[in-house]
Formats: structure tokens, sequence, C-alpha cells
């Protein structure tokens, strides 16, 4: 899609809606194709434009609203949302979820019966968007204790450095591996390996001490010792 775009996207910008009746006449199938391209470059003249011409019921099975929200654009949401646009599932909300962008999650919540799943908490989580995590957690699919999905989720939270989303798992999560303080020693993440060192038990392996130490600076090195 986003080579499709990148190529469509300069001609959509260059004549807009003019040769898109000439287009359509000789190709009925890229208005399908000109849909898709114009939300995900935002361009709401021409889906304003096919709406008109075409209907958006023509599109109904091409998820238009899973690609809005995937992109970010919260104009485009709503304005699909609100002419009836049935195309949207669960992943809607995951991939706005994973992107960070609260806003079209809690619209797609408030407004849409589709809802999402687990794995917009976990993306969320990964990437260390807290405000989302805690917004699904609350109002769309809580975190579940029993679920060791969340182990690698913890571990790579971690990994990447967001010490508040590690901070904020750890009650619903209650174990994770080595890796977690492993690999976020590996990326100078001091402040998420000593949270690590006194919060929980996994601790880090020898093998990750060892090789690291020398490459550290010395206070990280002194804090991956005392797990030992």
């Amino acid at each position: 899609m986003t080579a499709l775009a990148a190529a469509l996207g300069p001609w959509l910008n260059a004549w807009g809606l003019s040769r898109l009746p000439k287009l359509f006449a000789c190709l009925p199938h890229m208005q399908r194709v000109v849909m898709l391209v114009a939300i995900w470059n935002n361009r709401l003249d021409v889906v304003q434009y096919l709406h008109k011409t075409v209907g958006l019921e023509w599109f109904q099975g091409d998820k238009l609203l899973d690609v809005a929200a995937r992109c970010n654009h919260l104009g485009m949401v709503l304005y699909l949302h609100e002419h009836g646009c049935g195309g949207c599932t669960a992943d809607a909300m995951d991939a706005a979820a994973g992107n960070g962008n609260l806003a079209i999650v809690r619209y797609l919540h408030q407004h849409r019966g589709e809802g999402g799943t687990k794995h917009g908490c976990f993306e969320s989580a990964k990437n260390g968007h807290l405000d989302v995590l805690t917004y699904l957690n609350q109002h769309v699919t809580a975190i579940d204790h029993n679920d060791e999905g969340w182990i690698n989720v913890f571990d790579e939270v971690a990994t990447n450095g967001h010490l508040e989303t590690v901070q904020y798992l750890h009650p619903y999560v209650e174990k994770c591996t080595s890796s977690a303080m492993d690999d976020a020693a590996k990326n100078g993440h001091l402040d998420v390996v000593q949270w690590l060192h006194v919060n929980r038990h996994e601790g880090c392996s020898y093998e990750a001490m060892v090789s690291l130490a020398s490459g550290l600076d010395k206070t990280l090195s002194l804090v991956l010792r005392s797990t030992h």
C-alpha cells in the first residue's frame, strides 16, 4: 500500500479531481484503488468526491476505517463513521493503539462496536504509549494475568527503556525473563535496570553481565554485578 500511495499520490496532487472521471471511465476498478490511496494520504476531498459519485457502500469490503485509523487520520475516521462507512474491524483500534493515538482509540471505543484485542494492548505497551495502554486496560480489553503473551511484552518494554510502562505492568505481569534486564542493560537503560533489580526477582544472566561489563559505564556495571 505504501508503494501504491507513493505512486498515485503525486498524480492526485498534480491533477486533483479533474482527471478522475476520465480515469474511472477507462478503468472502473481504479475507484477502489483511488479511495484507499486517498485515505492513506488523508485526501478528504477525493474521499468526498467518491462518496458523492459512487457511494461509500460500494467500498464496504475494503475496511476503509481500518486504513484511516492505521494512518492516524482522525478527521478521516470521523468522516467515514459519520457517513455510515461499515468497513471496520478490531484492527482499527489495535493499529491506533500501537501508534499511540489515544484520540482515535477513544473515538472508536465511544462510537463503534468492533472494539480492540489484546494485541492493541501489547503494541501500545511495547511502544511506551502508557496513556493508551491505561485506557485500553480500563475501558476496552483488561490485562489478563494468565496470558503468557505478556511475558515477552514485558521483556520488550524493558528492552525499549519504557520505565513508566514497566512500572505500570509490574502488578499485572507475574513473571518475565532475565532478558528484560539483559536487554535493558545492552541498550543502556540504567533506570530500568535499577528498577528491575529492586522490584523484580528475575535478575540478569551471568553471561550478559560478563559480556556487557567491559562496555558499560561504571554505574551500570555495578548494578549488574549486584544481581549475582
